[in-house]
């Protein structure tokens, strides 16, 4: 169980226990003062402290399992903030600030999230551009 020494891999652990998911990492951030325009990705490097206080916060009451600040950190939503060159950096971050708050008693999950585009009746162009972005940022977590 996690907490209690070296962590089970999470298949095993999924079988027998219950794993408990961080909640709303945005909506806590918002919370401590970040703007709601803000980019919460971005503050993977500008502000990492406050990200890892958020996962701090979680584990302490009681989650198992902290997703990374990732959620937006894909190329398309993040040309929004004109931050699409950052996509491998805020990813990465976002893991490693993770990783530390973890310190090896619960796991660490990426978070991807939509795209940001709606696809109702998107050309296959579209959807090309869209799953290159998701797989990008796949990468970048997968190999952080």
């Amino acid at each position: 169980m996690p907490g209690t020494g070296a962590l089970r891999p999470l298949l095993e652990t999924l079988k027998t226990d219950v794993v408990v998911v961080d909640g709303a990492l945005g909506t806590q951030l918002y919370e401590r003062g970040i703007m709601t325009s803000a980019c919460l990705e971005e503050l993977n490097v500008s502000r990492p402290e406050i990200v890892q206080k958020v996962h701090e916060d979680y584990i302490r009451a009681g989650a198992t399992f902290i997703e990374t600040n990732t959620f937006g950190a894909n190329a398309l939503r993040l040309e929004k903030h004109g931050l699409q060159h950052m996509v491998r950096e805020l990813n990465l971050a976002g893991v490693k600030i993770a990783r530390e708050a973890a310190g090896g008693k619960v796991y660490v999950g990426g978070a991807i999230g939509p795209s940001g585009y709606f696809l109702g009746e998107a050309s296959e162009e579209d959807l090309a551009r869209v799953g290159a972005a998701l797989r990008e940022q796949a990468d970048g977590l997968v190999f952080a």
